[in-house]
C-alpha cells in the first residue's frame, strides 16, 4: 500500500538520496516531508526532469526553470502552491549543498483570503453542529472547541499516536461506562502529541465529558473492550489503532456542512481561544489560556522543568477554566442538574440580577460565602424598588399546604422534592 501522503510520487523514494532527504524533513514534520515530495515531483514532471537531473543543470538554467514554473502558478492564481514549490525545491537543493542564485519573488505569498474572511462562530452555531453530529464527531468537536486542542492531539498525521483514556487521569472505566470523578476534568497532553515537544494540561467541562462518555459507551455496546490504554478516538476502518488527523478533520467537517457551516474544522480551536478570552475578568489568565492550547510561554518552561505543576496551581486553573464554561458550552447542564444552583438562580433573580448577569457569575465556581455576599450586596432597583421586599424559603412539598395557609406563595418546585415559597417581608 502506498505511504500516506506520497501518492503517485512514492516512486521518487526509490532513489536513496531522495529517500534520505524526505526522511530528514520528516524528522521535523512528516506532513511537511510528504508535501515537499509531492510538490518537488509535480515541478519535475512539469519541467520534464527528475530530482537528480535538476542537480546537474547549470545554475542559470535551473533557476530559470523554477522561475518560469512559479510564474505559471502565480498567473493561475495558485500563489500558495508557488510558495510551496519554491520551498520544496530550495529544501532539496540545500540537502545537496546547492543554493538558488537569485531571489524568486512571490507576491502576497503568505496571504490566505479564505482565512482572512473566516469568522468565529457563536455558541448557537456550535449547538447546531452538535445537534446533527454523531457520537464520534461530538467527542472530537468537544476536545477542540471546549478544551482548545489541535486535531493532531486526537490523532497524529500518520495515525500512530493520539489521546488515550489514560490522559484523563480523573476518569475510570467501569462495566460499560466511562466515569469522570471530577468535572471539569483534567486532560494531560503528553509530549508526543505536543507541537513544541513539551507536555501540558487542559480541562473539559460537563458537556464535553458527556460527549466523550457517550462515544465510549457506544463503542463498548458494540463489543469493544476499552481500557485506559485505548485511544479516545478510533478510525472506522482499523487500518491503524489511532485515527489520522486529516480524518479527524473530515469527521468534524461532515456535521458542519450538514448544519450549513462552511468553515474549516480548525475554526473550533479559534472558538475556544476567543470565547475563553471573555473569561479573563473571571480569573482565566491569558497565559493559562495559551497554556491550555499548548502554546509556548513562561509557564510552559516551568512545567517542562518541574514535570508536574503543584496541585494548588492545577486547582486554581480548574476553577478559572470553569469560569469560562458559560462562554464555551452550549448547554448549562451543571446549573440545570444541581438543585442548589437552581435555587440560587431563583434567589438572585428575585434580588434584581438579570439572567445575563447571573450567567456571567459562573455560579458553579463560587463558594456559599461568595453567593451570600452577592445576595446581600444587591438592593432592589427599578420598578422592583417600589414593591414590598420579598423573602423566600425552601420547604418539603409535604409542608406546602401549611405554608400556603400562612400566607406564603408557591414560587417553584425543585428536582429533589422540595419547593420554593415566597412572601412579603414585614418592614
Amino acid at each position: 500500500m502506498p505511504e500516506k501522503g506520497s501518492g503517485k510520487w512514492q516512486a521518487l523514494l526509490q532513489d536513496r538520496d531522495v529517500r534520505r532527504w524526505h526522511d530528514n524533513v520528516a524528522r521535523g514534520a512528516r506532513a511537511t516531508a510528504d508535501n515537499y515530495l509531492r510538490l518537488l515531483g509535480r515541478f519535475c514532471e512539469a519541467s520534464t526532469t527528475t530530482p537528480k537531473a535538476l542537480l546537474d543543470l547549470k545554475v542559470k538554467e535551473r533557476d530559470d526553470t523554477l522561475s518560469d514554473f512559479v510564474s505559471q502558478l502565480i498567473d493561475g492564481k495558485k500563489t500558495s502552491m508557488a510558495l510551496g514549490v519554491k520551498k520544496a525545491v530550495v529544501s532539496w537543493l540545500d540537502w545537496n549543498g546547492q543554493k538558488l542564485s537569485r531571489n524568486i519573488r512571490i507576491p502576497h505569498a503568505n496571504e490566505r483570503p479564505t482565512l482572512r474572511e473566516e469568522y468565529v462562530p457563536e455558541q448557537d452555531v456550535l449547538r447546531r453542529v452538535l445537534n446533527v453530529a454523531n457520537a464520534q464527531a461530538r467527542a472530537s468537536i468537544s476536545v477542540v472547541a471546549f478544551a482548545g486542542q489541535r486535531l493532531e492531539v486526537l490523532g497524529n498525521y500518520e495515525g500512530t499516536d493520539g489521546l488515550r483514556f489514560r490522559d484523563f487521569p480523573e476518569a475510570r472505566i467501569e462495566k460499560k461506562a466511562l466515569v469522570f470523578e471530577v468535572i471539569p476534568t483534567l486532560i494531560r497532553v503528553p509530549a508526543s502529541l505536543s507541537k513544541n515537544g513539551l507536555p501540558y494540561l487542559t480541562f473539559l467541562g460537563a458537556e464535553g465529558c458527556e460527549y466523550i462518555s457517550g462515544y465510549a459507551r457506544e463503542r463498548m455496546e458494540d463489543g469493544e473492550k476499552l481500557t485506559l490504554e485505548s485511544p479516545v478516538l478510533t478510525p472506522k476502518i482499523a487500518e491503524k489503532e489511532f485515527i489520522r488527523s486529516n480524518n479527524v478533520g473530515d469527521l468534524i467537517r461532515k456535521p458542519m456542512r450538514a448544519a450549513g457551516v462552511d468553515l474549516r474544522p480548525y475554526v473550533w480551536r479559534s472558538y475556544f481561544a476567543s470565547r475563553a478570552m471573555m473569561a479573563e475578568s473571571k480569573g482565566l489568565l491569558r497565559d493559562w489560556r495559551a497554556f491550555f492550547m499548548g502554546h509556548d510561554g513562561g509557564i510552559q518552561h516551568r512545567y517542562s522543568l518541574q514535570k508536574r505543576l503543584p496541585s494548588d496551581t492545577i486547582e486554581a486553573m480548574r476553577k478559572a477554566y470553569a469560569a469560562a464554561l458559560p462562554y464555551l458550552e452550549t448547554t448549562q447542564q451543571r446549573q440545570a442538574e444541581d438543585p442548589t444552583l437552581r435555587v440560587v438562580n431563583v434567589l438572585l433573580q428575585a434580588a434584581g440580577y438579570s439572567e445575563e448577569e447571573i450567567r456571567e457569575m459562573a455560579l458553579e465556581t463560587k463558594s456559599q460565602e461568595e453567593i451570600a455576599e452577592l445576595l446581600r450586596d444587591k438592593p432592589p432597583s427599578g420598578p422592583a424598588a417600589s414593591l414590598p421586599m420579598l423573602r423566600q424559603r425552601i420547604i418539603p412539598l409535604g409542608g406546602l399546604d401549611a405554608a400556603l395557609a400562612e400566607g406564603w406563595a408557591f414560587k417553584a418546585s425543585l428536582p429533589d422534592g422540595r419547593a420554593v415559597v415566597e412572601g412579603a417581608r414585614h418592614t
